[in-house]
């Protein structure tokens, strides 16, 4: 088990001894940073626990084939996750090789997505809403999905279809996600999950993986809590987070925590080489490898450097709030932020790499930490996009003011 998992041996180590000795706990929580590998950790150890086999990544056993194309129905997905950037980053390695293994990717990539919208987890007026995009997405992995490694249901499609192929998953899932609630983790989900979690399993094992754990609001805490303290017989409960000091004390006293590390550049090149076919890739991190699938990056930067520009100048408020709103609207909010802040924090560091004087250092230095204060009030405290981004340019106004 944990052969597919690069980079992360001694946590690996723990939790391979831990699964073969019968003594995982049934609620962990894997700690590391972002693009660091906690769900392909989580989906594994997932597939441990349901294999009826030897563990091992080949087994033939039903419950992994289920795993491996994760539609196992006893594993429950949910939780915040770079959805888009992930499926265009799989998508692009399909394109420059379709085999079965890029295909496997696409469609796990894809299922990420779709799994979190399980029936039972939603009210139907939601579900209704998806079902376009999520029927559409289905029938694409039919073209795609390989049974087994040597099937390539593709294979028949001309060039043209191929490519059209692979632009409507990408259109689809976007479509789909933006079917996702504000609240990556709504209190009616945790509470669908603990009903859930007691049913009998015909299979055996049940796990709930829960990711970005951090950002669950006060009622859905609560509720997670419940079901911390007392997991129902034969469920497993994994939880993720890339901000361990996030995580409430109640939840971090009742869960064992696996901290994954970050990995070696060369670990992270080694990734974006042998899981996304990047034949030399421009830099190692992978963040940033996964920060360029987002196709509006250039505006993102744009949108950051304009937003900076009207802080300094103290004036183009009104101007600059008419392009945040317009973007944010183009796409999940939350996710919006997110490419903004980023790209925000981007500019800043390309500042600090010009000579500056100590006074200039000292307000990048301050503005970053505002950045960061403010999507810490989007992404652990679920407050309004929107409102916080433009709270955000008041703060900078002011910053701007005090260094003249």
């Amino acid at each position: 088990m944990f052969e597919n998992i690069l980079g992360l041996n001694g946590p690996i180590d723990d939790l391979r001894r831990d699964i073969g000795a019968g003594r995982l706990p049934q609620a962990i929580l894997l700690s590391g940073p972002r693009y660091g590998g906690k769900s392909s950790v989580a989906l594994e150890t997932a597939r441990a626990l349901t294999c009826h086999g030897d563990g091992s990544w080949g087994c033939t056993c039903h419950a992994c084939r289920l795993q491996r194309g994760l539609q196992h129905q006893d594993t429950v997905l949910v939780g915040d996750r770079y959805f888009e950037l992930e499926i265009a980053a799989s998508a692009a390695a399909f394109r420059r090789e379709p085999r079965a293994g890029t295909a496997f990717l696409l469609a796990r990539a894809v299922r990420k997505l779709l799994r979190r919208f399980d029936p039972f987890l939603w009210p139907d007026a939601r579900l209704k809403k998806a079902d376009a995009p999520m029927s559409a997405l289905e029938a694409a992995l039919e073209q795609i999905e390989p049974a087994d490694s040597r099937d390539t249901p593709w294979a028949s499609l001309s060039e043209a279809d191929f490519t059209a192929l692979v632009d409507t998953v990408q259109e689809k899932a976007g479509k789909l996600q933006q079917q996702l609630p504000h609240d990556p983790v709504p209190v009616d989900v945790v509470r669908a999950i603990g009903s859930w979690a007691h049913l009998s399993s015909g299979g055996g094992a049940k796990v709930v993986i829960v990711e970005e754990a951090h950002q669950l609001q006060d009622a859905a805490r609560n509720a997670m809590l419940k079901l911390l303290e007392e997991p129902p017989s034969g469920v497993t409960l994994i939880l993720t987070t890339s901000r361990r000091t996030a995580v409430i004390p109640t939840i971090l006293s009742r869960v064992r925590v696996y901290t994954l590390p970050e990995r070696t550049p060369d670990v992270q090149r080694a990734v974006q080489e042998r899981i996304f076919r990047v034949g030399e890739p421009e830099q190692p991190l992978l963040q940033e490898f996964f920060r360029r699938q987002n196709a509006a990056a250039q505006t993102w930067r744009e949108l950051a450097a304009t937003l900076l520009a009207a802080a300094d100048e103290g004036g183009g408020g009104a101007r600059v709030q008419v392009a945040l709103r317009e973007q944010l609207s183009a796409g999940p909010p939350r996710k919006a932020a997110e490419y903004l802040l980023d790209a925000l924090l981007e500019e800043l560091r390309s500042s600090l790499r010009q000579p500056l004087t100590g006074a200039q250092r000292r307000r990048m230095a301050e503005t970053a930490a505002a950045v960061r204060e403010h999507w810490e009030r989007i992404s652990t405290r679920n407050m309004n996009a929107l409102s916080v981004i433009e709270s955000l340019l008041i703060s900078l106004q002011d910053t701007a003011r005090r260094f003249g």
